[in-house]
């Protein structure tokens, strides 16, 4: 029969899944941003934002702004239009909650985004939280804004600005810069696509396709706690546009009972052997259950696939 899957594992390695991700020989595999790109599940677009008066009583939109926030639904996304410059220690947040928020007096809340998958309607199984996320927009900044897309990786929170006037991206983590890059695009003039993910413990920026930083953040020795709030924005007292914006999140590997429990291959692949596996992992049926394919049985045109 023939098949659809991802090469993960080539001759020589030893393939292992751990807290949802693929590493091999030991080390974590890390996607570039175009990879990412290819792997992603939807998680939500807001252009397809329900009507104002559907639900409105018990069903509240996915991004949220306080009572008194400065940042205003339009028909394609969000602006920010204060009435006038305000110098204040608080952050007017633009906060994308997951699940189902709901006012209190009806119960339930936000969770952290899961590996569910919209077409396995009939598959009855547990959910895992997901952290690496992508958020995409299309901006539109001043010369004297400034854009901050924060990202919690499950055990922090991380900073990404965006300075127009010096055309550059500079990443935090708390007050601590620790990565800067210019842009190959001007941040002012006819807006810009952006793009700003947290996967396999690394951060990626794109600005209009092209990757403009990329970041490893250090390990962590504990697991990941992920939040319901995973993502917000925020700027300073300068208006901005921002439309169509779009959450992805990368796969989720399980092992071979499709389960979250660690798992690795008994032994390395042999000199003609191949690992694989199939982006629906709660669902695929792949190397985890048939073991390695050998090269003669694979057919086809293979697809660029993370670097090693």
């Amino acid at each position: 029969r023939t098949a659809v899957k991802r090469i993960v594992g080539l001759p020589g390695e030893r393939v292992a899944i751990r807290d949802g991700e693929i590493y091999v020989n030991g080390e974590l595999v890390r996607k570039s941003l175009a990879q990412l790109r290819e792997c992603v599940q939807h998680v939500y677009d807001d252009s397809f934002r329900r009507a104002e008066n559907e639900h409105e009583e018990c069903l509240r939109p996915r991004w949220q702004a306080g009572g008194d926030s400065a940042w205003r639904r339009t028909e394609s996304g969000f602006a920010f239009e204060p009435e006038a410059p305000v110098q204040s220690a608080r952050e007017d947040l633009l906060v994308f909650q997951f699940g189902r928020p709901r006012p209190p007096n009806y119960g339930g809340g936000a969770s952290p985004v899961n590996d569910a998958y919209g077409y396995n309607q009939g598959l009855n199984r547990g959910l895992n939280h997901v952290v690496d996320l992508l958020l995409t927009c299309e901006v539109d900044l001043q010369d004297q804004g400034l854009l901050i897309i924060a990202m919690h990786d499950g055990h922090r929170v991380w900073k990404c600005e965006f300075h127009p006037r010096e055309n550059e991206i500079r990443w935090y983590q708390g007050n601590e810069q620790v990565a800067e890059a210019p842009t190959s695009t001007p941040l002012v003039g006819d807006g810009f696509t952006l793009e700003v993910a947290i996967c396999d413990r690394q951060v990626l920026v794109g600005i209009n396709g092209i990757s403009e930083l990329s970041h490893r953040l250090p390990d962590e020795a504990n697991s990941a706690a992920p939040t319901a709030e995973p993502i917000s924005i925020s700027t300073n007292d300068r208006p901005v546009e921002i439309h169509g914006l779009r959450v992805f999140r990368d796969l989720y590997h399980l092992n071979p009972h499709y389960r979250a429990d660690d798992w690795e291959m008994e032994a390395a692949l042999g000199t003609d052997e191949y690992f694989l596996l199939g982006d629906n992992s709660p669902n695929s049926v792949d190397s985890r259950h048939y073991g390695a394919v050998k090269r003669s049985s694979l057919v086809g045109i293979a697809m660029p696939g993370a670097d090693r």
